[in-house]
């Protein structure tokens, strides 16, 4: 039977609260005083009260800016490129990060024999997987998995993905199966 035997969390630089962030969104995305509204209503409703982003960009009061600019008519954000290259390196810090917490007293990150990684937006070519495998020394021959685009019910296919791993294996051995979740918030839209 597989089990959960360590959990452990990492949370970007910038956090900022829900309504500095519902500020900026509402700038992107509110074209109506109804939309407005239902946006206000939803931030408001979510029980989060502070969220973490790899930018500073989500606070309106802030003046940094890596993503979003002001073009005097609204906010644009650049290129898919320039965030990908944000999420390349964040991404792999908190995995990273993850890893070392998650890892038992009397084990080495060597000692992963399973490696599943779950991006909801995301992603790099080559793989986040990749990239900690080296990061960490990992085995090269180490079980990969990535899961991506799938929102953030991606991570309950990367969990349900680590029985399966430990029933390749021969009964003798077990899975020492690892499965990380980024959920980065990046938005591709002309804000006026």
């Amino acid at each position: 039977m597989s089990k959960i035997t360590s959990i452990a969390t990492a949370v970007p630089e910038y956090g900022q609260n829900q309504m500095q962030i519902y500020d900026v969104v509402r700038a992107m995305h509110a074209d109506t005083p109804e939309e407005e509204r239902v946006l206000r209503f939803m931030y408001k409703s979510s029980g989060i009260e502070k969220r973490y982003a790899a930018v500073p960009d989500f606070n309106i009061e802030n003046e940094r800016r890596e993503i979003l600019s002001d073009n005097g008519s609204g906010f644009t954000t650049s290129g898919l490129e320039e965030r990908l290259k944000i999420y390349d390196r964040v991404a792999l810090q908190l995995s990273v990060e993850v890893i070392k917490k998650c890892l038992p007293l009397n084990m080495v990150a060597a000692d992963i024999t399973h490696l599943i990684t779950v991006s909801c937006t995301g992603m790099q070519a080559p793989g986040l997987d990749l990239a900690i495998v080296k990061e960490l020394k990992l085995k090269s021959n180490i079980y990969r998995t990535s899961v991506n685009f799938m929102g953030c019910y991606a991570a309950i296919h990367g969990f349900k993905t680590c029985p399966l791993y430990r029933g390749q294996r021969a009964r003798r051995q077990s899975a020492r199966c690892l499965c990380g979740v980024v959920y980065p918030a990046f938005s591709k839209r002309q804000i006026n």
